[in-house]
């Protein structure tokens, strides 16, 4: 039998008069759960009130790969049907983790407890608002998580390119450095001097800031250094041919400062300058890589906006667009997507949250890059309207069919098929937009163009 002590440790219950709990401790019914056992599952009717007496329960809910834990009710916790809530069924199950003692409160008593109790009704309202806030967080972050596991698995995609290539050069360079000394070496030994060297040093310096060619006219000059290089009967030419056409040299080029070099001396004297030519090169390599992953952790500091304030601030929205873009590069490169930008100079700046703004350019984009075939086109633009700015991203995909248009922004409504989507993408989207930075969102489709047009204010 639940006693008034019982119902004091219910924080909405607490600072009832005696005989009002005495009254309501009889309206409720007790009954006690062993581990293991479920109060309710999904389906069930829900038609009590619940309070955790003693013990412990777990509320876990649907997900698309099984079960996500949402909360722990403790001692004193009010869960189940409450007044004024058109909740029917529970979507979500229980699971009781020691054993608990717990109240309920029928749906037909609730009239007479609100009758007599009127200050408990919108304790319980406030109780209910609660709930549903913490719903909206815990599926907010779900939804997150779910676009971080995206990211992350696209980011080490694209910092695995530039770190295998420097990776890749950093071995090539050594090689040639070990080689040198041996070379030069070699060289001293044939009574080289400077002057006689060193046009052949000037001529490769000239050759490599000249203008690059086609993958033809490459195809064409490394034949004529093969040529002359087998001409000069220097050993390995097919080797070398391709590494001094790479690097810009000509037949020209070593016709003109080789003219000074002994003819024993010769084979030297090139592999001297394949070994230079290529470790330039290598090194650039090691700039381009190194740039390139200095770019994608730029990228991802302005995505997830580190070292930011937590409040509303002004939010540059072509950033926000290109470290997404960045973001998720390795599923455009994935289905040869191009993008195409239509950012108005001077683009005024949004007074928002750019996390969460950038939560949703994730999930439009990538719903636009899951809905185009290979070889679409993406379309980024961005401009001021008014007292707004006014976004639109653009895919030429297969469309929304018109009869689900007017419910993709409902919570649980999903295009994709059964195991692809958790329905709350376009749930989420529309709140962020809409609640937490008081703009707007509407969405025109038809096959082959689907738009999303969203307004925000501006700082």
């Amino acid at each position: 039998m639940i006693s008034v002590s019982d119902l004091k440790i219910v924080s909405e219950f607490a600072d009832l008069p005696e005989e009002d709990l005495e009254w309501l401790a009889v309206q409720f019914e007790e009954r006690v759960f062993e581990p293991g056992s479920e109060p309710f599952k999904p389906g069930d009717p829900a038609e009590q009130m619940m309070i955790v007496l003693s013990g412990m329960m777990r509320i876990f809910v649907p997900h698309k790969s099984g079960w996500r834990f949402f909360a722990q009710l403790d001692p004193g916790t009010i869960t189940g049907l409450l007044p004024y809530s058109r909740m029917k069924t529970y979507e979500g199950r229980s699971e009781i983790v020691e054993t608990t003692r717990v109240g309920f409160l029928d749906r037909d008593r609730f009239p007479d407890v609100l009758y007599r109790l009127p200050q408990l009704g919108q304790r319980l309202v406030a109780r209910m608002s609660d709930r549903v806030r913490n719903v909206e967080r815990v599926d907010q972050q779900a939804d997150k998580m779910q676009a971080l596991g995206k990211l992350s698995a696209g980011l080490a995609h694209e910092l695995n390119n530039p770190a295998a290539a420097a990776r890749r050069a950093a071995a090539e360079l050594k090689e040639l450095m070990d080689a040198l000394p041996n070379t030069v070496g070699r060289l001293v030994g044939h009574g080289l001097t400077p002057d006689s060297v060193m046009p052949v040093a000037h001529a490769c310096t000239l050759a490599d800031h000249e203008e690059r060619l086609s993958t033809l006219e490459l195809a064409d000059r490394e034949d004529e250094l093969l040529d002359w290089l087998e001409d000069h009967d220097i050993e390995d030419a097919w080797r070398i041919a391709p590494q001094l056409s790479e690097a810009g040299i000509t037949v020209h080029h070593l016709d003109s400062s080789t003219n000074d070099i002994p003819e024993n001396a010769l084979a030297d004297v090139l592999a001297w300058i394949q070994q230079s030519t290529t470790a330039t090169r290598l090194i650039g390599e090691l700039h381009a890589a190194s740039d390139r992953i200095s770019e994608l952790v730029g990228s991802i500091k302005t995505y997830s906006h580190m070292d930011r304030s937590a409040d509303k601030q002004p939010v540059d929205i072509e950033a926000g667009l290109n470290s997404t873009v960045t973001m998720l590069g390795h599923k455009l490169k994935g289905k040869n997507i191009s993008t195409e930008w239509a950012i108005a100079d001077e683009l005024p700046t949004v007074h928002g949250f750019p996390g969460e703004l950038n939560q949703v350019w994730t999930n439009l984009i990538d719903n636009a890059i899951d809905a185009m075939q290979d070889g679409g086109a993406l379309r980024l633009a961005a401009g001021p309207l008014g007292p707004m700015v006014e976004i639109c991203i653009e895919d030429n995909g297969s469309g929304i069919p018109e009869d689900i248009l007017p419910h993709i922004f409902e919570p649980f409504y999903s295009t994709k098929d059964v195991g692809e989507g958790t329905g709350m993408g376009l749930d989420i989207v529309h709140r962020i937009i809409v609640d937490q930075h008081q703009g707007g969102i509407k969405v025109e489709s038809e096959p082959g163009k689907t738009r999303f047009r969203i307004h925000l204010p501006v700082s």
